[in-house]
């Protein structure tokens, strides 16, 4: 349990949620298919249309939390890698 001033205790936890985030925005990532919109098999198309889909909302929900930047960064770093 945090014994800090409160506000110490509140930036530990936005902190902690946010290295989560990152932790799953990396994730989500590294396991999408950046080709899936050449895919002959629709249901390929579909599973990487919504991991794109997700990916979007994690790179929004990033820069709701004041790390967005950074999200954009990786988004783009993942992207050139493939």
């Amino acid at each position: 349990m945090c014994r800090g001033v409160a506000g110490d205790c509140k930036n530990i936890t936005i902190d902690l949620k946010n290295l989560i985030m990152r932790g799953e925005l990396i994730q989500a990532l590294k396991s999408h298919d950046w080709t899936y919109e050449y895919a002959d098999d629709f249901s390929k198309y579909t599973r990487g249309k919504n991991q794109r889909v997700a990916i979007n909302i994690m790179i929004q929900q990033a820069t709701e939390e004041g790390w967005g930047d950074e999200a954009k960064l990786l988004y783009n770093e993942h992207k050139e890698k493939r």
